[in-house]
């Protein structure tokens, strides 16, 4: 398979320091560019797997259809993730598939999942030779640094929303165990 070449945006921030273009910055805007990457990959499977419980609750005797729904309705460009997740909070609240603190907590994850896929989609990586960050709009501009603390919170906020879903996924009967 051939791998395709792309722009590879990276804002570099003016400062007095002398900024010296060598492997390691290479190397870590690589590192935050894969990163970047993942973040906007695992969103979009959380988001499928979102997918899956609803069609499943619309369609549970019908898998063909609720692919079929899924492809003509959820998995297109107007039925937006926060839809989603607000289809999914109803179905949830009307099941009770998940309750008390797990639902809460739920809800508090995909809420940050979402804002680190959109963060991450049409934000700005810069550096300024030292720190890297994070550049978005949120209401106002947000400059996240891009340390390892945040990577890890990133990180587990996002295993932590996939694994409630899968566990959805079980006990609604969308996937087998």
């Amino acid at each position: 398979m051939k791998e395709i070449k792309g722009i590879l945006p990276f804002t570099l921030r003016v400062s007095d320091k002398k900024l010296c273009y060598d492997d390691n910055l290479r190397s870590l805007m690589a590192i935050a560019r894969k990163n970047k990457s993942k973040i906007i990959e695992s969103a979009s499977a959380i988001e499928k797997g979102i997918s899956l419980i609803i069609s499943n609750y619309f369609f549970e005797a019908d898998r063909a259809k609720g692919i079929n729904f899924e492809n003509k309705v959820l998995n297109t460009d107007w039925c937006s993730f926060s839809a989603k997740r607000k289809l999914l909070t109803e179905i949830i609240n009307e099941k009770e598939y998940i309750e008390g603190k797990d639902k809460s907590n739920l809800d508090n994850l995909l809420s940050k999942v979402l804002k680190y896929r959109n963060a991450f989609a049409h934000g700005d990586l810069q550096t300024d030779g030292d720190k890297y960050f994070i550049v978005y709009y949120a209401g106002k501009q947000i400059d996240k640094e891009l340390n390892d603390e945040y990577w890890t919170t990133i990180e587990n906020d996002i295993y932590e929303a996939m694994e409630l879903i899968q566990n959805i996924q079980i006990i609604s009967g969308a996937i087998k165990k």
